[in-house]
């Protein structure tokens, strides 16, 4: 009988010591372990437990959870939170990393996010290898100063435009204001990276076709140089949210829109755009991004339990969300938040959704995305548009219906119970490093395999004495003057620790 090992680790929350032994009983092919993660030898036992052939698979034993409620006080305000069951997401999913550990990160093209406002503070994207104001490009990727994102109006690194980010900071509030921090609101993600990026001047309501395109060609530089540089350097953005366009505005007529946009999808990126809130047919009368047709484009229009509020295309735009009285936080006048109504606060619900999914989706599915992008895509596009349907709905988009999370997440549960078999199992990794060149000369520069993010770097003798300890972004250090011979090396990232050992000479 093919054998199920469920593995349980019990760190006691009663200060009593985790146990160090093991203990295990079977029944009906389950077996329970109880060991103390920590302790050599329960690595070993269970490295030799993950290579056994006959385990179905592992899963840490965990308490289960009620329906998560964020403890933001003005979480009672969101009502289109709850209708949309996006709260589904919340027991287990809240944004962040991904199951490989990538950062998360939205892209905005807007006025501007405000980067001072505390419920947005943590959750703005930082560019840490730039120093911001000194004219400088620091981490050459051929941006300077773009420390707080960039301004693709003004050509600089200054993310404030004429609008003063009226727009831009509930759209970033819907998407990541930082949930479950007892400050004001909650965004779909708790803990997204917003890259905030403008499209308006800072001294004029200018914002054109050439500012559009220079916030894409941001994105796509960055994102191809992370690729290329194997996360070394560059902005890994996996989703863009656009809440503004041309109306009127056919596709043959704007290359350069859906140029980037099939651009985008070779790199796996989903955008996500508003439709117009003037009531028309973007089918018939044309709309920029709505009418290009990119598979990693979801369009939403504004609709209230059935009743659409903004333009209608049953073929260009593919679902509706509640954008009517939609809390959120705000740069405007004295208060921090406010209601905001229309097609500009709905796309960004689905921006949310689409990342919130990166967090949750198995490990099958994350490798999909990096070897059949495109096949990824119309998965994420599936789970998406599973809607609540309505009637009234069926002549405005292509899916009768309107945003809901819990829908979204049962298809994405469901392909991953059928496509992965570790899926729903928080398996437990061999603590593995990998650095290279390996074996190595005393002084050069050695490399290691870690995501980009803050780490700790040490050099230990094998007699356990530390040689050399650094921390900081990189995944790299220059090593000390070292006596030839085998040394070990163990870096902190993330919570974890690896290890592995490196050869001198």
């Amino acid at each position: 009988m093919e054998k199920v090992l469920f593995i349980c680790i019990w760190f006691c929350s009663i200060g009593l010591k985790a146990q160090v032994q093991t203990y295990l009983y079977e029944q009906n092919g389950l077996k329970v372990i109880s060991l103390d993660t920590n302790k050599t030898e329960a690595k070993v036992y269970l490295e030799a437990i993950l290579n056994n052939s006959t385990v179905k698979y592992v899963q840490v034993n965990e308490p289960l959870q009620r329906r998560q409620t964020p403890n933001d006080p003005l979480f009672f305000y969101q009502t289109y939170l709850r209708k949309a069951e996006l709260n589904s997401f919340w027991t287990k999913y809240t944004g962040g990393l991904t199951r490989n550990k990538d950062t998360i990160i939205v892209a905005i093209i807007d006025d501007g996010i405000d980067t001072t406002h505390s419920d947005l503070i943590n959750n703005i994207h930082i560019n840490h290898k730039e120093i911001k104001w000194n004219g400088i490009d620091d981490d050459g990727n051929g941006y300077i100063d773009d420390y707080y994102g960039w301004n693709g109006a003004d050509s600089n690194g200054k993310v404030t435009s004429y609008y003063k980010s009226e727009h831009g900071t509930p759209i970033a509030g819907i998407i990541g204001a930082q949930g479950n921090n007892g400050i004001g609101i909650t965004g779909i993600n708790w803990n997204v990276k917003l890259l905030n990026l403008v499209s308006y001047n800072i001294n004029s309501p200018t914002g054109d076709d050439i500012t559009i395109a220079n916030c894409f060609e941001y994105i796509l530089s960055n994102k191809r140089l992370y690729k290329y540089s194997q996360g070394q350097n560059g902005i890994n953005t996996a989703i863009l949210s656009l809440s503004v366009g041309k109306e009127y505005a056919f596709a043959k007529d704007n290359p350069m829109w859906c140029s980037y946009l099939d651009s985008f999808a070779q790199y796996g990126i989903i955008v996500t755009a508003a439709a117009p809130n003037n009531t028309y047919n973007v089918d018939q009368f044309g709309d920029m991004p709505s009418n290009c047709p990119s598979r990693n484009l979801i369009v939403a229009t504004s609709a209230d339990n059935g009743i659409n509020k903004g333009a209608s295309g049953p073929i260009n735009i593919d679902l509706a969300a509640n954008g009517q009285q939609a809390y959120s936080t705000s740069s405007a006048g004295n208060s921090q938040y406010s209601y905001f109504n229309g097609t500009s606060f709905a796309g960004p619900q689905v921006a949310g959704v689409a990342a919130l999914l990166l967090q949750s989706a198995c490990e099958n599915y994350l490798q999909l995305l990096q070897v059949s992008t495109a096949q990824a895509i119309e998965l994420m596009r599936n789970w998406i548009l599973h809607t609540d349907t309505f009637v009234s709905l069926s002549k405005a988009v292509a899916t009768s219906g309107e945003l809901n999370g819990r829908r979204v997440l049962q298809a994405m549960d469901q392909w991953c119970m059928n496509n992965d078999v570790t899926y729903n199992t928080k398996r437990i990794k061999s603590l593995r490093l990998q650095a290279f060149p390996n074996p190595i000369k005393s002084g050069e520069t050695l490399f290691f395999n870690l995501p980009s993010g803050p780490k700790s770097i040490e050099i230990i003798s094998l007699s356990g004495q530390q040689l050399h300890q650094t921390t900081g972004w990189e995944n790299q250090i220059k090593l000390p003057n070292l006596v030839p011979g085998v040394y070990m090396v163990k870096a902190q990232y993330m919570g974890d620790t690896y290890f592995t050992k490196i050869l001198v000479f």
